[in-house]
């Protein structure tokens, strides 16, 4: 048997050579581990020892030949057995590996209170036969004491298992400039450009980011868990305090119970870029669909903070509200499909513990009634469209806690990091469901169709009861969440992190979490790099609320007037709250709204013509300027599709002209088509029916072949700043690829998304021609545009106007003697 695994691996450096392409893991001998490509048999990541924290010490693996002794460090892991193992994981494919059995011997002052003097612990590696990825896991067969770290270190961030971990030298110029990484962090699931950390931290990106292409793209996140809120991504060290990515499970949780298992994954990505990466990741963590939710299909008005009606100061909040729902219903407009009720006064509480603490919810008679005379009942039967209700917490003095309750609760500690001034109850984990299913009954018998909890980040966090233990946090959410579907009410989780992301692929009613800041306080915009998280585990990003004008630049307390929210600004915020597929909650004041954006985000009916991606930061954001992208350049660049090879990109605050590339587009561009048609959006002014497409202004073309991967396709311009707001005014240009004998189809001119699956389906191919089916509301004039081959380099500009008959679709053909509109059969 080769060397100790103590004495081999405290010396070896994490390093990404130029490897591509497959991946395999090995167990030495020794039983150390590394990642090695296949085909070159060169390390990629090399492992520390595997360790792991119980019985209030380190318990660190060593080899048989080891001498077993304990020292006032730690306490030996030693190998008692190891076996192949092989198997099938659903979206992975088979796999084989091995497994091995250590005992953790305790010392006998540790075990003298009559527990075990060796605990098991199993250790798993399994290499899938794709060669494309690897799973890591630890199991607890007898589960574990004594394992809350907070006794030796004051570091909440930091892992109580060492496995897998890979060292990391950040002193080491070569690997700083071949290893990056991405990750996300904390509230909103903000980016971080670089390795995230502690029970707040997520999955991570590591990429090579002098590569044009970034060709070379590896995923580690948390997998197949039952307990995602165990989750940390560790402090970046190992046991011994040498650097390294260590996630495992967080060093708070005072045991673990008998089975515990926490696994990780690595995936190598077949095809080049983050985005691509991403994307097959998320196929295979994402677990079950999520239902449908109005807040995602219609337009929604909203009292959220920096909404004009949050802090709502009229005699008559509720007849103000409703007269503003009114308005919006008028034939300009696109009528509102729910109301999001969560402003200052809509439930008791407000300043008397944490922020927006409920004492009494509004439903339970919590309105202040001198704003909102009307009941929520009446006030809902009113307004004759769903709501959507508030709760993030509940007051330290509240309706449902206490003495005479038959709820058992938790409370917040607010000396607790990231804590102070959290002072807030919950309903205990073993309750949740009956608690919930409970408190959603009242919102149901007042139209709530949609319900938002907020600050999940410190509804876990500040609570010792969930962050000590290894099941009570997830038993919390998937309380929550099972009493949401159980009523078919769908949940939007606001100020959460990357754990309940990860917690929510199991539950089909939390459909969409908040990936901005407040409109309140500006920069709600930066929404590109949080999305792409989001997107990947297939919920969908919300931007928060947005004003259409700039509502006179009215004052909002609380909130400090900044440049983005300038009528110059405001046609970006519906853009991206439109593309993100999230919610689009519009709150302006009466009077105030710009009929003309709602128009181009939505049907007749205000169905929402979202996109078929969630828009994202583009691949260029991560790679160095020197290899062509835009790393730590001012500006952005965001993408995002439509269906039948179309996408869209929309650039701000760009400092300088950008051309965007191959690299850049997602899903990726056929490159054995040879033809891309672009425009910069104008509401379609420039494309009249009949004129060539190309002299006319209505398009540009360019040719693309195998080899033009690093040649501009289309410039991004600089943004302006000639006026308050301009520099924020987007630049929207839309993309489509050559189909169908020679066509384009470029769908909506005057849609910010001109083919959106929600509008159309089904592109057939004709002998000379194309025919698509089209959706909408009946009697809804819709205007779609083709571009026709005239001859070898020149296309016609074709326009049909449809109006959409009773049944709700039509196919639209073009080309072919069947040329026209032709309404299809109703729908049951």
């Amino acid at each position: 048997m080769s060397q100790g695994l103590l004495g081999c691996c405290c010396f070896w450096l994490l390093l990404l050579h130029r490897c591509h392409g497959l991946i395999h893991g090995e167990m030495m001998e020794n039983f150390s581990y590394r990642v090695v490509d296949s085909d070159s048999n060169c390390t990629m990541l090399q492992g520390s020892e595997i360790a792991v924290f119980m019985a209030g010490k380190w318990c660190v693996a060593m080899p048989l030949e080891h001498n077993i002794t304990n020292d006032h460090d730690h306490y030996p892991l030693i190998h008692k057995d190891h076996r192949t193992i092989r198997g099938w994981q659903s979206g992975l494919g088979p796999y084989e590996g091995v497994q091995v059995t250590w005992h953790c011997e305790i010392d006998a002052i540790s075990s003298s209170k009559g527990t075990p003097k060796r605990v098991s612990v199993v250790t798993s590696l399994k290499n899938f036969e794709s060669k494309l990825a690897i799973v890591f896991e630890v199991e607890w067969p007898e589960g574990a004491w004594d394992t809350n770290m907070m006794s030796t270190t004051d570091d909440h961030d930091v892992s109580l298992t060492n496995f897998p971990t890979f060292l990391w030298d950040s002193n080491t110029n070569e690997t700083a400039d071949i290893f990056s990484a991405l990750s996300w962090e904390g509230s909103f699931l903000q980016s971080v450009r670089g390795h995230s950390k502690g029970p707040a931290g997520g999955p991570t990106v590591l990429y090579n980011s002098s590569s044009s292409t970034l060709e070379n793209v590896m995923i580690i996140s948390p997998f197949n868990s039952r307990y995602w809120k165990t989750f940390s991504a560790g402090n970046n060290f190992n046991w011994r305090g040498q650097a390294a990515i260590a996630p495992g499970t967080s060093g708070r949780i005072t045991s673990l119970p008998k089975g515990f298992r926490q696994s990780f994954l690595l995936l190598q990505a077949r095809q080049g870029g983050i985005t691509a990466g991403l994307a097959e990741w998320g196929y295979v963590m994402q677990r079950k669909k999520k239902i449908e939710d109005v807040t995602l299909q219609k337009v929604g008005y909203q009292t959220d903070n920096g909404a004009m009606y949050c802090f709502c100061k009229e005699k008559n909040c509720s007849d103000t509200l409703l007269s503003k729902m009114n308005e919006l219903k008028e034939e300009e407009y696109s009528p509102m499909g729910y109301l999001s009720f969560q402003g200052a006064g809509a439930s008791s509480g407000r300043g008397k513990g944490a922020p927006w603490c409920v004492a009494t919810w509004g439903v339970d008679g919590g309105l202040n009634r001198k704003e909102y005379p009307l009941d929520i009942d009446a006030f809902q039967r009113a307004l004759g469209i769903p709501l959507q209700l508030y709760a993030p917490y509940f007051c330290p003095e509240n309706s449902y806690f206490g003495n005479n309750s038959k709820w058992d609760f938790v409370i917040s500690d607010e000396s607790l990091p990231g804590c102070n001034r959290f002072a807030f109850q919950s309903v205990s984990a073993d309750q949740s469901r009956d608690f919930y299913g409970w408190f959603l009954d009242k919102g149901l018998k007042v139209g709530m169709a949609s319900f938002e909890p907020d600050f999940m980040n410190q509804n876990f966090n500040c609570v010792p009861n969930f962050v000590q233990s290894a099941t009570n946090a997830d038993k919390w959410l998937s309380g929550m969440a099972d009493a949401a579907l159980d009523r078919n009410i769908s949940v939007q989780w606001c100020y959460a992190t990357p754990s309940d992301l990860l917690a929510s692929l199991d539950m089909p009613a939390v459909t969409n979490f908040r990936v901005s800041f407040d409109f309140c306080y500006g920069a709600s915009w930066d929404i590109g790099e949080s999305s792409l998280l989001v997107w990947a585990l297939g919920a969908a990003p919300s931007k928060d609320t947005l004003w259409t004008t700039d509502n006179n630049r009215t004052a909002i307390p609380g909130c400090t007037w900044t440049e983005d929210h300038e009528t110059m600004a405001a046609e970006l915020h519906l853009v991206l709250a439109l593309m993100s597929t999230g919610p689009v909650g519009i709150s302006d004041a009466l009077g105030m709204t710009n009929a003309t954006l709602l128009q181009r985000a939505t049907t007749a009916d205000g169905t929402l013509l979202k996109p078929k991606k969630a828009i994202t930061a583009v691949d260029s954001a991560f790679v160095k300027p020197s290899s062509g992208g835009r790393f730590g350049k001012e500006g952005y660049i965001y993408g995002t599709a439509g269906i039948e090879k179309s996408w869209i990109f929309v650039s701000f605050k760009m400092k300088e002209n950008y051309g965007v590339k191959l690299p850049d587009f997602w899903p990726p561009v056929d490159t054995s088509s040879s033809l891309l048609a672009y425009r910069t959006y104008d509401d379609g002014a420039s494309c009249s029916d009949g004129t060539d497409a190309l002299s006319g202004g209505c398009v540009k073309f360019v040719s693309i072949t195998r080899d033009t991967e690093n040649r501009e396709i289309f410039v991004v311009p600089k943004s302006s700043d000639s006026s308050p707001g301009s520099i924020y005014a987007p630049a929207i240009t839309c993309i489509w690829q050559q189909s169908c004998s020679g066509w384009f189809l470029l769908g909506e001119l005057k849609k910010y998304v001109p083919l959106s699956p929600v509008r159309f389906r089904e592109l057939t191919c004709l002998p000379s021609g194309l025919s698509i089916i089209i959706s909408g509301s009946a009697g809804e004039s819709v205007n779609i545009t083709a571009l026709k081959p005239s001859n070898v380099s020149n296309f016609e500009v074709i326009q049909q106007n449809v109006i959409i008959p009773d049944s709700k679709e039509v196919t639209v053909v073009f080309g072919g003697l069947s040329f026209g509109s032709f309404p299809n059969e109703k729908k049951s």
